[in-house]
């Protein structure tokens, strides 16, 4: 049985662990909502800094894509200059052959020939102008193959003129594409192709994330770490890096405005950001290209004197011998390609190749720059439709057919070149957004929910959602010859490694656009 008092203490202390629970319900209510934008904010850091790592990398790999395409077309110019050399050679060849011929023939009717011609004339009446006769036809049939080969061996380096100038120009319009701010952007496409990898990080469209936002920029070029200051300047300076990486240059020996010796490419870089506009022209632009110190020329020797199949371009040297080593004949030549200062043009050229077999001692010499305009000169409105027809030349080809006729040869005339000053560029991809960039708390349209609040406005004066993120990546062009994988013996994939040098230590390739050896990888 409960006495009166024994009820009065147990009245007076129920309740007690009421008020408890409520106190710790109400602390971790707070603690969970503190937990909970905590999380909200590690989230979107995370988010972020996945995001400044994705358009950094992607950057660098259009990039790197950009070099390789200049490097492709770099090569197939060379290689349809090769392939010029080629037709050349054999052109040399045409015309040795004719004019052996015609050296036969020659002999045949003339000198000690023609008086044995005349001798057996009075023992068979009527040889000596048989034998005449016969000589003039064959000269002319020699003469008529001689002009035809002339002709078609003409014809092909004009065309491969005019695909040479087709490459150039597609190399200046991805070159424009790439380095200079679009109509209506204000960024190059790089920038703008890295905006674009952003908007797959972004949760809603009213928290947009920004890209080396200007002010972002220069608020952390004067107020970050030093680290990150040069971060935010090598962010700030990158429309202009995209368009100093790349020269356009033209074969030729050195200059004044050799590649490397002159800054005004900077200058018209730094103008062409700010709004010059294409119209500005400099040293390495596509209107006044550098000369490239022989590169180019070194590059087409080095390329033919280390193919199997362009041994008939280097060497044309070889004997013959007959009846026991008693009959012999030598044969001897070679074309290079050669710069014509005069006219400032590459040409491909033989010297001399010659004949020797016994009374018969013949050379020949030309270059294809005189072929070619001797077939230039030929070309007529008939020939024109009849490439035209042929599907050589015409609307929607590689070549004009009117740039065919009264054309020169004039190889290589402009191509890109990798800026010394720029052989590993980086990309930096410094991205902000509002804090509270998700979807919590806003509608399917990203606007926020009436009555919703981001914070507990007893307890902070000021939105967790007024400040701002930020994270920063950087990631970096390299060119790097890939390695050898050899499989019995044999280079499955990749390249072998180039000669040591004098003192035994191994080369690597130095970054060109002549080979599309370009890759992207992040370094921060």
């Amino acid at each position: 049985m409960v006495t009166l008092k024994e009820f009065k203490q147990k009245r007076y202390h129920s309740g007690q662990s009421l008020i408890m629970a409520l106190a710790l319900v109400l602390a971790a209510s707070l603690m969970l909502f503190f937990v909970f934008n905590s999380g909200r904010a590690v989230n979107q850091k995370i988010n972020l800094v996945n995001a400044a790592d994705a358009a950094a990398y992607s950057g660098a790999q259009i990039t790197a894509r950009q070099l390789n395409f200049m490097a492709y077309t770099n090569r197939a110019m060379i290689a349809n200059e090769v392939s010029v050399g080629h037709m050349f050679s054999y052109q040399m060849e045409v015309d040795l052959v004719t004019a052996v011929g015609q050296n036969f023939l020659d002999l045949l009717t003339s000198g000690l020939g023609g008086f044995l011609v005349s001798l057996l004339n009075f023992l068979f009446p009527g040889l000596s102008d048989l034998i005449n006769n016969t000589a003039d036809t064959l000269g002319e049939v020699l003469d008529y193959i001689k002009q035809f080969s002339d002709g078609v061996v003409g014809v092909y380096a004009l065309t491969i003129d005019a695909n040479n100038a087709f490459y150039s120009s597609m190399q200046q319009q991805a070159f424009s594409e790439f380095a200079f701010p679009q109509e209506g952007q204000s960024k190059p496409v790089v920038e703008v192709a890295m905006q674009q990898v952003l908007e797959n990080y972004q949760a809603r469209p009213t928290a947009p994330i920004n890209l080396n936002h200007d002010d972002t920029l220069g608020y952390f070029a004067e107020n970050g770490s030093p680290e990150i200051q040069q971060l935010a300047l090598a962010a700030s300076d990158m429309s202009t890096d995209f368009c100093k990486m790349m020269l356009f240059v033209m074969p030729g020996q050195a200059s004044a405005d050799e590649v490397g010796a002159s800054n005004q490419v900077d200058v018209f870089c730094d103008s062409l950001v700010a709004g010059g506009g294409g119209g500005v022209a400099g040293p390495g632009t596509a209107d006044s290209p550098m000369t490239d110190n022989g590169a180019m020329q070194d590059m087409l020797r080095t390329t033919y004197s280390t193919m199997e199949n362009a041994s008939w371009i280097r060497d044309r040297n070889t004997s013959y011998r007959w009846l026991g080593g008693l009959v012999g004949a030598t044969r001897s030549g070679s074309t290079d390609i050669e710069f014509d200062a005069a006219s400032g043009q590459l040409n491909w050229t033989a010297d001399e190749d010659r004949f020797r077999a016994g009374l018969i001692n013949v050379s020949v010499e030309g270059n294809i720059a005189d072929v070619s305009e001797e077939a230039g000169r030929a070309i007529d409105s008939g020939l024109i439709a009849t490439f035209s027809a042929w599907g050589l030349c015409g609307d929607g080809k590689p070549v004009r057919c009117d740039a065919l006729a009264g054309g020169r040869y004039a190889g290589v005339q402009r191509y890109t070149y990798l800026n010394p000053s720029y052989t590993m560029p980086r990309i930096t991809a410094f991205v902000s957004q509002s804090a509270c960039g998700d979807n919590i708390g806003v509608d399917k349209d990203g606007l926020e929910i009436e009555g919703w609040h981001n914070n507990l406005h007893s307890f902070e004066e000021e939105s967790i959602c007024d400040d701002t993120v930020f994270a920063v990546a950087q990631a970096e062009v390299f060119f790097e010859r890939p390695a050898c994988v050899e499989v019995n013996g044999n280079c499955a994939y990749g390249f072998k490694s180039l000669p040591a040098d004098a003192s035994g230590v191994p080369q690597n390739e130095k970054p060109n656009l002549f080979n599309p050896f370009w890759q992207a990888r992040i370094v921060r």
